[in-house]
């Protein structure tokens, strides 16, 4: 991705077995039954229950065109 993007990107892992998931977007995507892992692209979750790359980078470029 910044390969791709530059530093028009940033990466954060949020461990939730170690930080919980109590007040974070995540806890309100899990209870609506979506599955892990949650990906949020600009703070807001995008997609669920996998890591699709081609997907995340299809959907930063439409963002940053």
């Amino acid at each position: 991705m910044v390969k791709d993007f530059g530093d028009k990107v940033d990466v954060k892992f949020f461990d939730t077995n170690k930080d919980g998931i109590k007040n974070s977007s995540v806890e309100q995507i899990i209870s609506m039954g979506y599955s892990f892992p949650v990906i949020n692209i600009n703070g807001k979750p995008r997609l669920a229950g996998g890591v699709n790359i081609e997907k995340i980078r299809e959907i930063i470029k439409e963002m940053t065109a």
